[in-house]
């Protein structure tokens, strides 16, 4: 049975330019992905941005290479109105994750119930439980954090730490 034909919009480079623009594609083949494409490569996107709560003070851990890694328990809060018009909240709790520079720098400056900015790519990771057996867990592991409460001190540590090129282990 042949494909029925498929429309799809795309990001097409303009000739003798840098800008892209958006043009209408019609194929016969089903297409296996729809996104952007570049010099005949898919660019992909793994970004996750937070605006939440630490539960937690930072677990901070030195690894055996001598890496340090911090774990932070982020919640974020949804409000909306149920079926019966009255408010409720939803809250989800994520696990991020620190390397280095920036796992140190949020063991000296982050505490519980602060109000922090997040970004980086959520990564999934499998471990073996010993009551549980096989577990499956997701985190993000930071790229970017500061907080978004207001500092007394112009101290100069207590900016936004960017990650080195050496700052993940791998």
């Amino acid at each position: 049975m042949p494909w029925l034909y498929r429309h799809a919009l795309a990001l097409q480079a303009c000739p003798g330019s840098t800008a892209l623009q958006i043009v209408h594609t019609i194929s016969q083949k089903p297409p296996l992905y729809l996104g952007i494409l570049t010099s005949n490569h898919m660019l992909n996107l793994n970004r996750i941005q937070l605006i939440g709560h630490l539960g937690a003070d930072p677990e901070v851990k030195t690894l055996p290479s001598g890496h340090q890694v911090a774990t932070l328990k982020l919640a974020t809060s949804e409000a909306y109105k149920d079926a019966n018009d009255k408010w409720q909240q939803q809250t989800q709790w994520h696990t991020l994750i620190l390397w280095n520079k920036q796992a140190a720098f949020a063991a000296l400056h982050f505490r519980k119930g602060e109000k922090l900015y997040a970004e980086g790519k959520l990564t999934y990771r499998e471990y073996i439980s010993p009551n549980q057996g096989k577990k499956r867990v997701s985190e993000i592991v930071i790229e970017k954090i500061f907080s978004l409460e207001k500092k007394t001190s112009t101290n100069p540590d207590m900016e936004p730490i960017e990650p080195d090129s050496n700052a993940l282990p791998w």
